[in-house]
């Protein structure tokens, strides 16, 4: 799944552009990646999975924009106005995950269901 992820944020950043958070924004999928095999073994625990794939995307990805250093002061009081502006961006990162891990996951089970009915 990983070289997928990888494959599809390479080929739209060459249409996009490369921007100075590239690096957080692949690092942040790149360790959601990683972390997600922790949050396999029921629903609530792949809830707080994809909870916390979108709290760790905020947080690493808005850090890069402010260590960028282009539009926050790089001090404390920079670092909080960039969380802060950034809260409105995050309920559709969170809509984000929440809507795409119901679809992935229920595809999952789905076939997983159809799986056994035809091995039965």
């Amino acid at each position: 799944f990983v070289p997928i992820v990888a494959i599809c944020f390479a080929v739209t950043d060459i249409f996009i552009g490369f921007h100075s958070t590239t690096l957080f924004t692949w690092g942040s999928v790149l360790f959601i990646g990683y972390i997600s095999k922790f949050f396999f073994k029921s629903i609530p625990i792949r809830i707080i999975g994809a909870l916390s794939g979108a709290l760790a995307f905020f947080i690493i990805t808005n850090f890069g924009v402010w260590i960028s250093g282009t539009m926050y002061t790089l001090d404390l009081n920079g670092l909080i106005a960039c969380y802060v502006m950034a809260l409105p961006f995050y309920k559709g990162t969170l809509l984000g995950f929440m809507c795409y891990s119901t679809f992935l996951f229920g595809v999952l089970e789905f076939s997983k269901s159809k799986f056994q009915t035809l091995n039965n």
